[in-house]
């Protein structure tokens, strides 16, 4: 992405799964608590071997969405949910594959300009913090879940970070900032990200991501992240 010319002001509005880190941290989530026996059981196996096959039949991703929180997070305490996050933040950072390094590379060049980093997410808060920490980001925009009497309910408040919620959501807190949105960055891996991305005056999008969005980024002259395999 072009770095010759001074930024400060600018947000830089990243999408997180597949972008920032190589997995889905939702997913990746679930299959290190059935490992590990941190708080999942034989429903919530059930639930991501369910979440996994509607993946795979092309099933709508805000939809998936919405199915995960009811099916996963459902009556379990914020506090255990918060508590077992960071254990899992702990054990797959130190993988010198859960990052993609030349988009933190990026992302830290436009920080180091005075761009400050927003990540927007559908994954939900107690699962970014430990993230938007280590990667010094700004705020986190993330999942709109309910949240009773200390335990999650599984339903959502708002639409979902995704698509045009996701849009949405960027929208709304560039508004609010007070920065426009030409000044701003996006960074995103998937097709269902493109109405987000379409808001920001400079785009960066994964080699490795989406073949559909890579080749709508060549096409539209977006700047394309050469990853490493």
């Amino acid at each position: 992405m072009p770095t010759n010319e001074p930024i400060f002001g600018s947000l830089i509005f990243s999408d997180v799964d597949e972008t920032l880190i190589r997995t889905k941290s939702l997913f990746d989530f679930v299959r290190w608590g059935l490992e590990n026996g941190e708080l999942l059981n034989e429903q919530h196996a059930a639930a991501l071997d369910e979440l996994r096959d509607m993946r795979r039949r092309g099933v709508d991703r805000v939809e998936l969405n919405r199915l995960y929180y009811a099916k996963v997070l459902s009556g379990l305490e914020v506090a255990a949910v918060r508590s077992a996050a960071a254990r899992w933040f702990g054990s797959v950072a130190s993988r010198s594959e859960f990052y993609k390094r030349e988009v933190v590379r990026v992302v830290d060049g436009l920080r180091a300009r005075g761009a400050k980093l927003v990540l927007v997410t559908g994954s939900f808060s107690e699962l970014v913090e430990p993230i938007a920490r280590e990667l010094f980001a700004h705020h986190a925009i993330t999942a709109p879940l309910e949240r009773q009497g200390g335990v999650f309910t599984g339903r959502l408040l708002a639409s979902p970070t995704i698509g045009p919620g996701k849009a949405q959501a960027v929208e709304r807190y560039a508004r609010e900032a007070g920065v426009p949105l030409a000044r701003c960055f996006a960074l995103g891996d998937d097709v269902s990200d493109i109405p987000f991305l379409e808001l920001a005056g400079r785009v960066g999008v994964p080699s490795d991501g989406d073949p559909e969005l890579v080749a709508s980024a060549k096409a539209r002259g977006w700047t394309v992240i050469d990853i490493e395999r």
